[in-house]
């Protein structure tokens, strides 16, 4: 997939049980790859990561609840994009959102299923990309746990 885009497109790839949690999430994914470059990811409600962890009930499955929580924290960051460091960690890869010039230079993906995450951010930060959070961008994860 990711060879057959052109050198300027932008690739989102989430998790099979990940969803956005909100419809402005399109919008606020268009203004932050204006800024250029970078590895993106997005805060969530389960995950390995506690830098991408959103304080939310990570055993509550209801929808409105993870409606509500996206709903209030796009309120409150709108558009904003951080830098996004987690010291001692690797990104959770539940969503990852960057440019196809990021896969160039890291020689695209390894094989196999596990990790991939963990090589993306790791050869990203080699190359010298930079590391950003969407925290308006709140997305559920179920984690395998349903």
């Amino acid at each position: 997939f990711m060879a057959k885009l052109d050198d300027t497109d932008w690739a989102v790839i989430m998790d099979y049980d990940a969803m956005f949690t909100h419809n402005k999430w399109f919008h606020v994914v268009h203004e932050a790859i204006k800024e250029g470059g970078a590895l993106i990811t997005c805060p969530t409600n389960r995950t390995g990561n506690p830098y991408q962890k959103a304080k939310v009930d990570e055993n509550n499955h209801n929808m409105e609840y993870h409606y509500k929580i996206g709903k209030e924290l796009y309120e409150k960051h709108g558009n904003e994009v951080k830098d996004f460091k987690c010291p001692g960690y690797l990104m959770s890869g539940y969503t990852m959102i960057f440019p196809k010039t990021l896969w160039s230079a890291i020689g695209g993906f390894p094989q196999g299923q596990y990790g991939v995450d963990n090589d993306v951010h790791r050869k990203a930060m080699e190359e010298g990309f930079p590391i950003k959070i969407l925290p308006g961008v709140y997305i559920y994860h179920a984690y395998f746990r349903l």
